[in-house]
């Protein structure tokens, strides 16, 4: 077996070409730039991690070294993957005086720089084509990484033809493995351990599924579109959150009672290759006063994967305090910080606010790929009093952890409570739980809550009929809110039209209590089957025909 990086010299492995190049069962295609890309690794295990700049000089006169294409420093991480191929197939014309040219193709080189292999073929003018046969090689793979004409040599190369045998199944594997290399430059950091899982399998099962020898157009397609939404259906951890153009916004300022203007024009960069000083987040111009702002972060995470260099990330005028700026980032501070290892990190636990205007690519050579930009939040606080019940509405979303959260529909004469997992951003809910503070995590996404009559004051709320969560002489429940009182900012409460008492108390789906029938009695106390109780304990009860309950 040929080993996978034995330098080759093997120019005479090449002869001159007629005018018929390909079999009759074979493709031609015409190499093109756009074909060359940054892959993660040199070998057969390697994933495109992006698309790459490279000189192209097909068509151009060119001499003495220069690259015909590729890159000038031979980066063995951007290559074109020619595995799949037979022949590379050369037509080009030596310059005038000339009688030959040669060039160096240069492929499967290990690491950025290092000499592998090349082979070495001559055109001249009475054979002005040339044809390498990869197939010849015998090689486990072959990866075209750069091609230059020879020291001393001059002359125009007009043409480079790929050929391979024909496949009509060729697009819906292309199509596949593309889905396979985007699956396989996800990380696990962050990610749920099932949602990642589901992804693997599918990778797993596109891989199998792109080496069947009876695969058809239909199941390399199914392949592809599972391992698409397993992409899509990611899901992170709690306390992560995507960075994302919605949370970037046009404001009155950067002092912390700015109100937000307008959408700020916001470019986000995931998935493509990204060069020096290329946007990965935020507006281009970099305005002052358009940014995203992070309320209580615990750190600012960027994922992928630099392509042959270090990666550095300058976040352009991120402001990690509290005070204002001139309009022209005068208190506004740059960080940055380098991909290594695939993440690249700023901690931001110790600020309050994060205002971030712009992240992009360093001046510091290479590309990069980036997969995933988050950030970490630091949890909610919630505090339960002797009550044990109060109202929430959290900034961000958040799941109810070591709590119950409810949904609180008006239904009768009373107030229906139905649990839920999830708390959406700036949604009121009811919480119950033992007087203490509980920390709820921020989640990246919280399912809508159905039938849910709480709303959130902004400060303002005032009037009839408006019913807020109170604890007097034990019993719990929306008492009415007294004449000129206002409901202050963030605080939830009830607006029920033509209420007609002072006091709502609650049902709950979760005793299957919505509309029970009220028992009648002078200050008596009754269970819910109606029942006389001479000595309550805390609980659900009647007392005088409304439903409350004893703490």
């Amino acid at each position: 077996m040929v080993e996978k990086f034995t330098k080759l010299m093997l120019s005479l492995a090449l002869f001159v070409a007629g005018a018929g190049v390909a079999n009759a069962a074979d493709v031609e295609e015409e190499l093109t730039a756009d074909m060359f890309k940054t892959w993660s690794t040199t070998d057969a295990s390697a994933v495109v991690t992006g698309d790459a700049a490279i000189d192209f000089n097909v068509g151009v006169e060119i001499e003495n070294g220069a690259v015909l294409c590729g890159t000038p420093g031979v980066n063995g991480f951007i290559y074109v993957d020619l595995s799949n191929y037979t022949k590379i197939v050369f037509t080009g014309t030596p310059a005038e005086g000339k009688s030959s040219f040669s060039l160096r193709v240069l492929y499967n080189r290990e690491g950025a720089s290092g000499a592998n292999g090349e082979i070495n073929p001559v055109i001249t003018t009475e054979t002005p084509t040339a044809e390498l046969n990869i197939a010849d090689l015998k090689l486990s793979y072959f990866h075209l990484v750069t091609i230059k004409i020879g020291w001393g040599q001059k002359g125009t190369v007009t043409s480079i033809k790929l050929v391979k045998p024909d496949d009509p199944l060729a697009v819906p594997k292309e199509n596949l493995m593309n889905a396979i290399n985007r699956g396989k430059a996800q990380s696990d950091f962050a990610k749920t351990v099932e949602s990642f899982q589901d992804l693997t399998d599918a990778i797993t099962n596109g891989e199998s599924e792109y080496a069947n020898a009876s695969a058809t157009e239909s199941s390399l397609d199914d392949a592809k579109n599972a391992i698409t939404d397993a992409i899509a259906n990611l899901k992170l951890s709690d306390g992560y959150v995507n960075l994302t153009q919605a949370m970037f916004h046009e404001w009155t300022g950067i002092d912390d009672d700015a109100t937000i203007k307008s959408s700020g024009g916001c470019d986000l960069n995931l998935n493509t290759s990204i060069n020096d000083g290329g946007m990965l987040y935020g507006n281009a111009s970099v305005k002052w006063d358009q940014y995203a702002k992070l309320i209580d972060a615990k750190s600012l995470i960027i994922l992928g994967t630099p392509n042959g260099a270090e990666f550095g990330v300058r976040t352009d005028r991120l402001e990690v305090g509290n005070g204002g700026g001139d309009g022209n980032g005068g208190s506004l501070t740059q960080l940055n910080m380098t991909l290594t290892d695939g993440m690249a990190t700023i901690d931001l636990s110790d600020k309050s606010a994060v205002r971030i205007n712009a992240i992009k690519k360093s001046w510091s050579g290479g590309t990069a790929t980036i997969t995933d930009l988050l950030v970490e939040f630091k949890p909610r606080t919630v505090t339960v009093g002797d009550a044990g019940y109060t109202t929430f509405a959290p900034d961000m979303n958040v799941r109810a952890t070591g709590v119950t959260a409810y949904a609180a529909k008006v239904d009768g004469s009373s107030v229906t409570l139905t649990p839920v997992d999830e708390i959406p951003a700036n949604n009121a809910v009811i919480i119950e739980a033992a007087t203490n503070d509980y920390e709820l995590p921020v989640i990246d996404s919280a399912a809508a809550i159905e039938d849910n009559d709480l709303k959130v004051s902004d400060g303002t709320v005032t009037g009839d009929n408006i019913y807020v969560l109170a604890n007097k002489n034990s019993v719990v429940g929306f008492y009415k809110l007294g004449a000129g009182v206002t409901v202050p900012a963030g605080k939830a409460y009830l607006q029920v039209e033509a209420a007609g008492r002072d006091f709502i108390g609650f049902g709950t789906e979760t005793t299957g209590i919505k509309n029970v029938e009220s028992v009648k009695g002078e200050g008596e106390v009754y269970n819910l089957k109606g029942q006389h109780v001479a000595a309550p304990t805390k609980g659900l009860y009647v007392v005088d025909g409304k439903k409350v309950v004893l703490k």
